[in-house]
C-alpha cells in the first residue's frame, strides 16, 4: 500500500502528522505514483486546480483520495488542532464511515439551544475556494443579499474573515440575527451549534441534516434535531493526534 501526500511542508504538525498516521496505518509513503492502483491513497488539501484533475486521475484506476481541510469549527478548537478529513470531497460532499453517536459528544460544550428572535438575516460571504460542488459561487452571497432584501428583510452581510479582518466576531453578529444564510461555510456550523437557524446553498454541505435549503421566499427556519448533524460531522473531523496515530486513517479507510 502506497500513499502520496500533497500538503504543505508548514505548518509543520499537519503534514508530519498525516505521514507518521499513514505510516503506522501500513502505507509506505512516497513521492508520486506513476500508475495508482486500488490499494494507493493520494492525500490533497481541499480540491481544485491542478490537485483535482490528480485526484480525478487516482479515481479512475481506483485509488482513493483523502481531502483535508481545517476543522468543521475550526482548527484550533478545544484546545488542541483539529482536521476535516473525507473520501473525495470536503465539507460535506465525500464519503466516510459514521460510527458511534457517542463521538457526538466532543460538541457538548458548543451546542446551545435553539434561539427565537432577532431582527435580520446574517448572510455568511465565502471566497469560493475549490471546486463545484464545494465551492461558493461568484457572488452567491451578493445575489442572496440582493434577493432577501427585495424580499422585506433586513440583512447584514458577513464578509469572510480572510478578506475582512475587522469583522465583529461572529457570535457577536448572531446574537442579533434571525437566521443565517450560507452556501456552505464553517460560520454556519457555528451557528448551528449556537442555536441559529441556518439556510443552505450548498446541496451536500456537512450542516445540511439541521438546516433548509435556501430558496425564495424563505421558508418557516428548521429548529429541529441536530444529533445526525453532529454525529456525521464528529467522524469527519480528527485530532492532530489521531491522525498521527493512525486511528483517523484506519477509520476512514476500514483498516483493521
Amino acid at each position: 500500500m502506497r500513499a502520496v501526500v500533497l500538503l504543505r511542508e508548514q505548518p509543520v504538525y499537519r503534514r508530519g502528522s498525516f505521514l507518521a498516521g499513514l505510516q503506522a496505518s501500513g502505507y509506505s509513503v512516497v513521492r508520486e505514483i506513476a500508475a495508482p492502483g486500488p490499494a494507493d491513497v493520494l492525500v490533497i488539501w481541499n480540491r481544485y486546480g491542478h490537485w483535482a484533475q490528480l485526484a480525478s486521475r487516482y479515481e479512475a484506476r481506483g485509488a482513493r483520495v483523502i481531502v483535508a481541510e481545517n476543522g468543521y469549527v475550526g482548527r484550533e478548537w478545544r484546545g488542541g488542532v483539529w482536521y476535516q478529513l473525507a473520501l473525495g470531497w470536503n465539507n460535506g460532499a465525500g464519503r466516510w464511515p459514521v460510527g458511534d453517536p457517542a463521538r457526538a459528544a466532543i460538541f457538548a460544550e458548543e451546542l446551545k439551544p435553539w434561539r427565537a428572535g432577532g431582527d435580520y438575516v446574517l448572510v455568511l460571504a465565502q471566497r469560493g475556494i475549490g471546486s463545484p460542488p464545494v465551492a461558493q459561487p461568484l457572488r452567491w452571497h451578493e445575489r442572496a443579499v440582493a434577493d432577501l432584501e427585495r424580499a422585506g428583510h433586513r440583512v447584514v452581510l458577513r464578509g469572510h474573515p480572510g478578506n475582512h479582518q475587522e469583522n465583529p466576531s461572529l457570535y457577536a453578529q448572531l446574537e442579533g440575527a434571525s437566521c443565517a444564510v450560507t452556501w456552505g461555510s464553517g460560520a454556519g456550523v457555528k451557528a448551528l451549534l449556537h442555536g441559529v437557524p441556518v439556510y443552505h446553498g450548498m446541496p451536500r454541505w456537512i450542516g445540511s441534516p439541521a438546516a433548509r435549503a435556501y430558496q425564495k421566499p424563505l421558508p418557516e427556519p428548521l429548529r429541529g434535531d441536530r444529533s445526525a448533524m453532529l454525529t456525521r460531522m464528529a467522524w469527519a473531523m480528527w485530532s492532530v493526534e489521531e491522525i498521527a496515530s493512525g486511528e483517523a486513517f484506519r477509520h476512514l479507510l476500514g483498516l483493521r
